[in-house]
Parts: C-alpha cells; sequence; structure tokens
C-alpha cells in the first residue's frame, strides 16, 4: 500500500516528537467514502506499537466508529485502553490500568478533522496514552542533547476488520530526568525552599573514577531498586589526612556538610552515586541512570539481589550522619569541649546552631550539640522534598520494584540512618507494602516495595 491510498499519516513537523511539549497528530489521508459496509458506519481502531525491538511491543488501542451524515463522516472516538498483551511493561496496577497509572511517561495524541476529505473528530481534541519503561539497552544509545530518552513508535489503522496498516513511523522522546523535576518544583515549593533544583555536576566525577565506576555493558536490565544512602564530607576536620593543622581542621568544620566535599571523597574511595541531595535541596546528577555505579556494593541481607547491588540499582546520597558516624562526632566534640583550646568545639556549636535553630543564639549548653534529635543529626525537610522529587521523576521513568535504605542491602551498612523518616516522603512513593523477608520488624524501616510487581523480567 502506498502512501497515498493510507487513511492516517502522522501529521508531525519532522521525524522527531518530543512529548514533553508536543502531542502526536494524526491527520486522515484519504476520504472513507470507497468504505464499503453494511448501513451507515463502521469501525476503527488506532494501535500504537514500539518498534526498533524483538520482538515490538503494542502498547496502545484507540477506538472508534465512523458513521456517514450526508457528505460527512464522523469520526467518533473511543476510550483507550493498553493492548491486550501479556508481553508488555508492567506500567499499571491491574485491575484498574485506565484508571491509576503507576508508572510510564503520559503522553498526548491528537487526531484532526479534515474538511477537504469530509471528515470530522469527535470526542475530544486530545487523548492520553502512556509510554511505558524500558530497559536501559531498549533506549537510544545517544540521545538529544537535552538527554531524552528516544524510542520509536508506529501508529497503525484497522480499518472496518481490514488488516493492520502503518500509518506511520516516529522517533519519540520523553523528557529528560532533569526537566521532569523542574516541573514538579511547584511555585511554592520553590519559594518555600530557593535552592531546591536540579543539576548536572558529573564533571565532578574524576576520570580515574569514571574508569572504575562505568560499566556500560552491564547496564543493560531494568532498574530495579532505588538505594538510599547518606554522606558527609566529616574527614575534613576528623581525619588528619585531610588537613594540615590545627586552624584547617577547625576551619573545614562546615565543609562535613557540603556535598561538593562529598564528591570528592567518592573520588578519592574509587565509590559513587547517581545522585546526591545537599542540605538546603539541591538535587546533583553525579551520573545517569543508566550507568553502572559502584554505591551498593555486593547485597547479603537479601539473596535474591546478590550480584545485582549495582547493576539494577540507583543510588542516592543524602548529606547527613548515619549512626555511627553520628556518634563519632559526638565523641570528639566532647573531648575538645573538655580541652584548654575550644576552637574546635566552639566552631562545631557554630556549626550546629547554623543548621538547628532552636537553639539558642551563643549557647553553650553540653546537650544542645549533643541531642541526637536535632535536625542536625537528622535530614533536612528540604531534603525530604528534594527526595520526593527525585523518587517521582525516576518512578516515572524507569519504573522501579522497591525503594530501600543500603542497610537493608548490607548487613556492614547503616545508611541513611534511624533518623530518616520514610513517612516524610511516602507521598512519592507508589501503593507497595513490606516485602518478602522473614525479618518484617526490620523490613518496614527499611524497605517500601510496590505491590504485585516482584520483578520486572517482561522482556528478559
Amino acid at each position: 500500500m502506498s502512501a497515498k491510498d493510507k487513511f492516517f499519516k502522522i501529521g508531525n513537523k519532522g521525524d522527531f516528537v518530543d512529548f514533553k511539549n508536543q502531542k502526536l497528530i494524526l491527520e486522515p489521508n484519504r476520504s472513507f467514502k470507497n468504505i464499503k459496509s453494511s448501513g451507515n458506519s463502521f469501525k476503527i481502531k488506532m494501535e500504537f506499537w514500539i518498534v526498533g525491538l524483538k520482538p515490538f511491543y503494542k502498547i496502545f488501542e484507540l477506538e472508534g466508529s465512523v458513521r456517514k451524515k450526508d457528505d460527512q463522516f464522523i469520526f467518533k472516538l473511543g476510550k483507550g485502553k493498553r493492548a491486550n498483551s501479556k508481553r508488555i511493561a508492567s506500567l499499571k496496577q491491574e485491575p484498574n490500568w485506565d484508571d491509576n497509572p503507576l508508572f510510564g511517561f503520559p503522553c498526548k495524541l491528537r487526531i484532526k478533522s479534515d474538511k477537504k476529505l469530509g471528515i470530522k473528530v469527535e470526542g475530544g481534541s486530545s487523548i492520553e496514552f502512556f509510554l511505558p519503561t524500558f530497559r536501559f539497552k531498549e533506549m537510544a544509545k545517544s540521545p538529544s542533547s537535552e538527554n531524552l530518552d528516544k524510542i520509536k513508535l508506529q501508529v497503525g489503522t484497522v480499518v472496518h476488520d481490514k488488516p493492520t496498516e502503518v500509518s506511520g513511523k516516529i522517533d519519540v522522546g520523553w523528557s529528560s530526568l532533569g526537566r521532569m523535576i523542574e516541573d514538579r518544583l511547584t511555585e511554592n515549593l520553590k519559594k518555600k525552599y530557593p535552592e531546591l533544583s536540579f543539576s548536572d555536576e558529573s564533571s565532578l566525577v574524576t576520570v580515574k573514577n569514571k574508569e572504575r565506576l562505568h560499566d556500560e555493558k552491564v547496564r543493560t536490565h531494568r532498574l530495579e531498586s532505588i538505594v538510599l544512602h547518606c554522606v558527609s564530607a566529616k574527614a575534613y576536620c576528623m581525619d588528619s589526612q585531610f588537613f594540615d593543622s590545627r586552624e584547617e581542621q577547625v576551619e573545614n568544620i562546615p565543609l562535613m556538610y557540603d556535598w561538593r566535599k562529598c564528591v570528592e571523597i567518592f573520588n578519592k574511595f574509587r565509590v559513587g552515586a547517581h545522585c546526591i541531595i545537599g542540605r538546603d535541596g539541591k538535587i546533583c546528577e553525579l551520573d545517569t541512570a543508566r550507568i553502572k555505579v559502584s554505591h551498593g556494593g555486593s547485597p547479603d541481607r537479601y539473596p535474591p539481589m546478590k550480584g545485582r547491588g549495582n547493576a539494577q540499582t540507583v543510588g542516592i546520597e543524602l548529606v547527613g550522619h548515619a549512626k555511627e558516624f553520628r556518634k563519632e562526632i559526638i565523641r570528639l566534640y566532647k573531648r575538645e569541649k573538655k580541652k584548654v583550646d575550644k576552637s574546635w568545639a566552639n566552631k562545631f556549636e557554630e556549626f550546629v546552631r547554623s543548621e538547628d535553630s532552636s537553639i539558642k543564639k551563643n549557647s553553650t549548653r553540653l546537650e544542645d550539640y549533643i541531642n541526637e534529635d536535632s535536625v542536625f543529626y537528622g535530614f533536612t525537610d528540604a531534603q525530604y522534598e528534594a527526595l520526593k522529587v527525585l523518587l517521582s521523576s525516576l518512578g516515572q521513568r524507569y519504573g522501579y520494584v522497591r525503594v530501600c535504605t543500603h542497610e537493608w542491602l548490607k548487613t556492614t551498612k547503616s545508611d541513611p540512618g534511624d533518623k530518616f523518616d520514610w513517612g516524610k516522603i511516602k507521598s512519592a512513593l507508589v501503593d507497595g507494602g513490606v516485602p518478602e523477608t522473614e525479618d518484617s520488624e526490620f523490613d518496614k524501616d527499611h524497605v517500601y516495595m510496590v505491590q504485585k510487581i516482584d520483578r520486572f523480567d517482561f522482556r528478559e
């Protein structure tokens, strides 16, 4: 069938559609007047396929009916639905797939009328469907400069029960992670937390560390787990290899919560993370989620994750202290408080007060600075808000099976620690529950599972 014989064609200009800013447009290509049907009406079905993968995947169907009225054909659109295929990415929880999106990127479709061809479209000018989440290797290796995930979409039509005809193929992209995050930063949120933002800081990861961290050949699976960590640069005021004098040690105290210094420590010890969230809520991307990064290690607490601590995970670092690091700082402060030279203790108190406004100005009470319930030893509201935004964006973009702490993966780890409050991010998590390990009391404080999705193996 030649292009001119097809009933519909893709009407977008060019060969690429960015679904963040554009609708997919279908427009009539020829009249329905030669369609033979019993009566004055017949059915049409639109089919949307992801192509370029093996096998191809039908992701969406849109049914409609055409009735003849005088010299016009009235095309009435029905309700779209997910394609009836068992081998399809799990985008929404059953049985309310059409009404309750879980993962996937919402896209808009418009089917245009054409007066010259006598075709009038009814039923709304914009229909929503979802692009599914994919394995990393199913996305374009060379995305656009804005880092859009790109795939090839094919649209077909079934007219009056005749075999599918291809209306057209087009490369489509859905928003970069940064743009997804920016979309979620409401004016009220930005007003309350002025530094809450997203930036690509991958240039801060040294070449040597990237050589150690990166192994793109392994990064072919689906994202399975989002792993929460915490990190501080306390070494700059506690470890003599990071300062040259007493004066420098004291001056370095505020650096313990400097996310840039945390990245320097990552480079020094050849570890990393995909994102780090500063105390002010700044979200810094150190590596794209597609890249395998050494952050999770070799899991030993949950056997099914053995060997996949890095390969199928994304690591998010919150600037703050896990329990053992908190204890170390408190012990050091107590020792410094007893010294004749109280410069370290005084500077530390000044720094704690800058984080915890509830402490009275110039207070020297020991109890104010060893209070483990102080926000100084926990995480800030700005960080929780930033984490919610990041989790929502990663979920929509890649999907996930669980969000867990590093401690849930490894018995030798305790981050992000006992001061991390799951309740403050629960609104950003999809419906889930405690997982399948035996120690449910431990699990409920360390992992959040997606219900009814045990693993993503639909395309393995």
